[in-house]
């Protein structure tokens, strides 16, 4: 009768078996998949699978252990090898990438860019509630990653920045005039007897004089803000500073020198 082959250190397809591990009804081994896996196998079974043609892995496709040993993968749109780092993460694929390669899918958003835009148009008019009970949230829980984003998009977006605010003025006349009737009563409170006008209006005039060229725009900014949960500054030229309207958005009324550390 002939001997049974020897299998310690064999290849099988696209696994190894290492060694003999354990016994169960027959010699069991310990294998390496090409995919980095270790697991258990009969012998038998390895031998059974050897004569029937079988491909032997730990159970992951060709494409997984294209993932797993090279880091790459062939995207589905233009067909090429390239590394997982050009691919989107996707956890509910069993690659956790995207099958489509990242410029494949930004031709596919230039070409249906209308599609998403009414997409997202739909979708937010369906669950506005919700999602604007999340943003609420994200918002208070991020103040100063929100506050750069907003920032961020005023500073690509001037233009429509600016209609945005008058939309809102239209859409909401008693409010604004609300707002501003407040804002001009707290500001008049604010200024003492012993301001000077000139030097409050130089203030004013340096920002007009410096946003006359192109870049950044300038703003005068309160350096102790007029209306805040915790304090009120006056209107005058000992509390008055010119930033760039980035950085005075940024500081907000969240912030200025010497405030108490509670308010932190």
């Amino acid at each position: 009768m002939k001997a049974p082959e020897k299998l310690d250190g064999k290849r099988f397809g696209s696994m190894v078996a290492v060694d003999p591990c354990g016994s169960d009804n027959g010699v069991v081994f310990m294998c390496l998949c090409d995919c980095g896996e270790h697991f258990k196998k009969k012998a038998t079974q390895i031998r059974r699978d050897k004569t029937l043609g079988r491909n032997q892995s730990c159970g992951c496709t060709a494409e997984w252990r294209e993932v797993k040993k090279y880091n790459e993968r062939t995207c589905s749109g233009c067909k090429e090898r390239l590394p997982v780092s050009e691919f989107n993460k996707c956890p509910n694929t069993s690659y956790g990438l995207q099958v489509y390669c990242r410029s494949c899918n930004k031709s596919w958003r230039e070409k249906n860019s209308e599609y998403l835009v009414q997409l997202k148009k739909d979708y937010y008019s369906k669950n506005k509630e919700e999602m604007d009970r999340k943003s609420r949230k994200y918002a208070k829980e991020n103040k100063e990653r929100s506050a750069g984003y907003s920032l961020a998009w005023r500073e690509r977006n001037p233009e429509k920045r600016r209609e945005s605010a008058n939309a809102y003025v239209k859409r909401n006349p008693v409010k604004s005039a609300a707002a501003a009737a407040r804002y001009r009563s707290i500001k008049a409170k604010a200024v003492p007897l012993w301001s000077e006008k000139n030097k409050v209006l130089q203030f004013y005039k340096t920002a007009s004089l410096l946003n006359c060229w192109d870049g950044p725009r300038a703003v005068v900014d309160h350096i102790v803000p007029l209306i805040s949960d915790i304090v009120c500054g006056l209107h005058c030229e000992q509390n008055m500073q010119i930033l760039w309207n980035a950085d005075n958005i940024r500081k907000g009324n969240r912030w200025w020198p010497d405030m108490p550390e509670a308010a932190q």
